[in-house]
């Protein structure tokens, strides 16, 4: 017997609806800080661009350290069960996130000063298509 909740989630209407309002949430983010800079559309995007890229690299953290958590467990479990080389695997994945952290903390500075610089470079002449 299903649930109220797993005929949700199959149902085409409620997709419909949950993109829809994802449609809106963005249009809502978009808004205010392309109406704060006079109407700007393309500042209103470079700032929603970087709402959706911190929010992709703070997602990647959260695996990132899910990961670190199960792989001390794995180890701890794997070293009672009498795996010899359990402890060295946990200790090989461990120092692997800890170098991916270190990656994912510069990764939202620079992910923010490449748009910023992107945004900076824009040709005031229009697109000049060559004529053979």
């Amino acid at each position: 017997m299903r649930t109220t909740a797993t005929l949700l989630v199959y149902d085409r209407r409620f997709i419909r609806l949950l993109s829809r309002l994802a449609v809106l949430g963005m249009a809502l983010l978009l808004a205010p800080p392309a109406l704060a800079d006079g109407g700007n559309v393309g500042a209103g995007l470079a700032e929603l661009t970087k709402l959706a890229v911190d929010a992709l690299i703070v997602g990647a953290a959260l695996i990132m350290v899910l990961a670190l958590a199960f792989s001390g467990v794995a180890g701890q479990i794997g070293a009672m069960a009498g795996m010899p080389y359990a402890q060295a695997t946990a200790i090989t994945r461990i120092a692997a996130v800890v170098g991916f952290f270190l990656l994912v903390v510069f990764a939202i500075p620079l992910a923010n000063s490449i748009i910023d610089n992107v945004m900076k470079y824009k040709s005031n002449e229009g697109i000049h298509v060559p004529s053979p």
